[in-house]
């Protein structure tokens, strides 16, 4: 319920993303969050459970929280809450107008891809988003298979994949179908073990960190690029890796985390 005029807040809904393999997920699996960016809004459910809040306040919406949740202060609501009052900087302005000018309806036609192909990594990355919204999941594997595809876009990929991944039950046998239908056969089963992920214990684990390190190795650009995005992502360490780099600077930054895991035992410390 919207308290005041001129009131304007959001709802914020992420799906929880897997992180091991063919993870088993109950039909609430997501963080959320009511957030006020101005005005005042009261919420309540048919249980008779209620909170009010005001301007820069947030109550989390996720599951097993939201009963005892307390309504809390946010400093900087999301800046998709804030669009038209001048907060976006002059780049993502530029970004999102180049955006507009390709999305044109032939290539909502053929869903997306020549945004997906443009010479322009920002569009190409918000292209690959788009695809995710509108559940193009087939595409978004094509996507990984795509050799010349900018680094920004196929991390957008990957993300948009496990986000979908953790957004409902059953994803397993499609996800499969679609790599090797886009894939060589003998890196299916690899990419899909990768889009599942890892938890924080598993590159605690000898094996697994060295089987990681070696798939930064491997000749597959999504192969190296979903290694290195579950390394960063868990350890906070880019180890000065990149996946684009030609073969010979990588073999270098590959040494240097072997150099690591055998003096550490594993990528992360128990």
């Amino acid at each position: 319920e919207l308290l005041t005029p001129g009131t304007r807040c959001g709802i914020e809904i992420v799906p929880h993303q897997p992180e091991q393999l063919d993870q088993q997920f109950d039909p609430q699996n997501y963080a959320g969050r009511l957030v006020v960016a101005v005005g005042d809004v009261r919420i309540a459910d048919a249980t008779g459970w209620s909170r009010s809040l005001s301007s820069d306040h947030v109550l989390t919406l996720t599951p097993g929280e939201r009963a005892m949740a307390q309504v809390e202060f946010v400093s900087s609501p999301p800046v998709w809450l804030l669009s038209d009052t001048g907060l976006e900087t002059s780049v993502s302005r530029q970004i999102a107008s180049q955006f507009e000018q390709e999305l044109t309806p032939d290539a909502l036609l053929i869903r997306l891809k020549p945004l997906v192909k443009s010479g322009r990594p920002r569009v190409s990355e918000l292209g690959v988003k788009a695809q995710g919204l509108l559940e193009f999941g087939d595409d978004l594997v094509i996507d990984l298979s795509y050799s010349d595809l900018w680094g920004e876009a196929r991390l957008a990929a990957i993300d948009e994949l496990r986000t979908w991944l953790g957004s409902g039950p059953g994803r397993g046998e499609p996800l499969r179908s679609a790599l090797e239908g886009a894939l060589p056969a003998e890196k299916v089963d690899t990419i899909y073990e990768l889009l599942w992920g890892y938890r924080v214990e598993d590159l605690q684990n000898e094996f697994t960190s060295q089987k990681l390190a070696r798939y930064l190795d491997d000749g597959h650009v999504a192969v190296r690029q979903l290694a290195h995005y579950h390394i960063k992502r868990l350890t906070g360490n880019d180890f000065r890796y990149n996946p684009l780099d030609p073969a010979t600077r990588r073999r270098i930054a590959v040494d240097n985390i072997r150099d690591h895991i055998r003096q550490k035992g594993s990528l992360l410390a128990r």
